[in-house]
């Protein structure tokens, strides 16, 4: 589990660096091609916040799987220090893998030591999605049915 945690941080910190590198170089003329110009609404409020939280908001941008890939971009695109951003970037790839590896080496070991009783659930939550599809469906046709009671006292 640690050699896994150390080669999704090593990974993820150079994916940010790529990100980091390409923003720095391409700018916002690489967004451009995506319709997202400096007068976007997007992207003067990235830029406001990105400028008002600078490492906040890099440490909770690689925490949150919308921003993860788009917030190394923007910070090379403004003009980050390099080794300001990689320490932080650093940090932040440490604590996201750490504790997502380890969620899902948790939650799998419940899922596996409780194998029998998660089936059951998995069974009846089975049983009971295919209960409420067949009432959506008879319901449906219910209603199809009788159009003209529904007309007739106004019910729908």
């Amino acid at each position: 589990m640690y050699t896994t945690i150390i080669v999704v941080i090593i990974a993820s910190f150079f994916g940010d660096l790529i990100g980091f590198y390409m923003g720095k170089y391409i700018g916002i003329n690489g967004l451009k091609r995506f319709g997202i110009t400096e007068t976007n609404v997007l992207y003067k409020s990235s830029k406001s916040f990105f400028h008002k939280y600078k490492y906040i908001a890099i440490f909770l941008g690689r925490q949150f799987n919308t921003t993860r890939s788009f917030i190394p971009f923007l910070s090379g695109s403004l003009k980050m220090k390099d080794y300001k951003f990689m320490i932080v970037s650093f940090i932040s790839c440490l604590i996201w893998a750490s504790i997502s590896i380890y969620l899902g080496y948790y939650f799998g070991h419940i899922i596996v030591n409780n194998f029998e009783f998660f089936m059951e659930f998995m069974f009846v939550l089975a049983i009971y999605l295919v209960l409420v599809f067949f009432t959506y469906l008879s319901f449906k046709s219910f209603l199809k049915e009788n159009q003209f009671l529904i007309k007739k006292y106004s019910l729908g």
